[in-house]
This record gives C-alpha cells, sequence and structure tokens, in this order.
C-alpha cells in the first residue's frame, strides 16, 4: 500500500436507501472498484439515510492522513444531488479542513455501456413472453427516477431513444417514478390505448430501493386492472461488470484534468 499521500484515496458517493437490498448492492459496487484499484483506498459514502455520510467518509480519510481525495457519485445523472448537494457538502467539509483537495467525478451518464446493461436487463425479461414473440409487436417504458432537473429527465427520455432505436421495439415512452410526468401509472394508462399486447417495463434505476418497488406497484396495480396485454418488469441496473468499467473511466477522467 503506498502512503497515503501518494496517491488520492477514493470515495463512492451512493444516494443511500431504507431498503436493506439496495444498500448491498452499491456497497457489492464499492467492493468492485476496490478490487480493481488494490493500490489505493476506496471507501463508500452515502448521500442520506445511511452511514457513512459524505462528510463522515471524508473525515475517516483525513484521519488516516490522506490529503487528497477523489469523490465519484454512483448516480446516472447529473441532477440536483450531483450538481448541489454533493458539492456542497465537500466545500463545507473543506472549508474546516483546509489541507484537503478533493476532485469532484461526473456521474454515469449516457454511456454506451450502461446501454448495453439496459439491454441485457430487457433481453432477459423478454424470455416470459415465449417462443413467438416479436419485438416490433411490443412497446418498451423506461421509467428513471424523475426529478425537477430537466436536463436529468431529458437522459432518461435519450436513453429511451437509444434502446428504441437499437432493439426495434414497436414504440417506446419514458415515465418517471417520482417528482416528473408523466408518472409511470399515467403512462401505462395513455400506452393502454395504443393497443400494444407485449409490453416490457424497465425500471432505469440503479439500486433495488423504494422507487423500483412503486414502479413494481404501479406495473402490478394497472395488470390487475388489465389483464391483457401482458407486462413484465425487467429488472433494475444492479451490479453488472460494466457499471465498475464506467466508474474507473469517471475516475480516469477526473484525475486527468
Amino acid at each position: 500500500m503506498n502512503h497515503p499521500s501518494s496517491r488520492p484515496a477514493v470515495l463512492l458517493i451512493g444516494h443511500g436507501s431504507r431498503i436493506a437490498a439496495g444498500v448491498a448492492e452499491f456497497k457489492r459496487l464499492a467492493e468492485q472498484l476496490q478490487q480493481k484499484l488494490p493500490d489505493r483506498i476506496c471507501l463508500a459514502g452515502f448521500l442520506e439515510l445511511v452511514e457513512p455520510s459524505i462528510p463522515e467518509a471524508l473525515e475517516t480519510l483525513w484521519r488516516q492522513g490522506f490529503r487528497r481525495a477523489t469523490v465519484l457519485p454512483a448516480m446516472l445523472t447529473a441532477a440536483g444531488h450531483v450538481k448541489n448537494d454533493i458539492p456542497a457538502l465537500v466545500r463545507d467539509f473543506q472549508t474546516e479542513h483546509t489541507g484537503l483537495t478533493v476532485t469532484l467525478g461526473a456521474e454515469l451518464g449516457l454511456h454506451p455501456k450502461l446501454l448495453r446493461v439496459a439491454r441485457e436487463r430487457i433481453e432477459s425479461a423478454e424470455a416470459a413472453f415465449g417462443p413467438h414473440y416479436n419485438r416490433r409487436d411490443a412497446l418498451l417504458l423506461v421509467a428513471g427516477s424523475g426529478s425537477s432537473d430537466s436536463d436529468a429527465n431529458s437522459n432518461i427520455s435519450k436513453m429511451t431513444r437509444l434502446l428504441w432505436e437499437d432493439l426495434g421495439f414497436g414504440w417506446a415512452e419514458t415515465a418517471y417514478a417520482a417528482v416528473a410526468a408523466p408518472s409511470v401509472t399515467d403512462a401505462l394508462n395513455r400506452i393502454h390505448r395504443l393497443g400494444f399486447q407485449r409490453i416490457v417495463v424497465l425500471p432505469y434505476l440503479l439500486f433495488d430501493g423504494r422507487l423500483v418497488g412503486q414502479v413494481q406497484a404501479a406495473v402490478a396495480a394497472h395488470q390487475a386492472l388489465h389483464p391483457e396485454p401482458q407486462l413484465v418488469v425487467a429488472s433494475h441496473l444492479n451490479t453488472h461488470p460494466l457499471l465498475i468499467e464506467i466508474v474507473l473511466e469517471r475516475l480516469d477522467q477526473a484525475e486527468a484534468r
């Protein structure tokens, strides 16, 4: 292990969740990052709900002698958390620890490898439709987290478009699990009038949590009211080998600046 001052520590930031499975998924990603960087210290921190918080994680690194750190948000879009909350917490910590230099990395963003992960999740879900299934007769609904930040919402719409053109669905729509419109329920009601008999719903969310549950509940409620068409919910993105590759790219980009 190098001396703490020789290379920056790496702090991977998750949102945090009351759902234990989601926290475990994020921690597995952090463990994979540490395995990929055996000569560096890699810690996990959370924006809310779970310890350690960002200041607590930075304090741990400070006490271990680190005076440089690279902070990487394990988040899909650059909404308020990435643009405002994380930088503000880091600035506040640096004000009290004037010898600490922190480099902020970018969110995962619209990355081609995320498109590949999403495609795998969709293809696995389509197995439920049986051997005579034709994707051109089906509709894809991509359900993102939703934000008051229009740029973040537009990135979900862009991912929907990329998946639609890549996979060749008959149609594709975007919905949001929270804050933004249309909600998953409203989108499903609108989709129902289009007449597609097969619908794939992709929760475009990194880790298990409240929003994944909300997407699943909305689909179940719609299916109870409308036994036809057949709906399947794909897995959320979850820990995937390609995710850690994107994190490592963001690390290299941040430290090359």
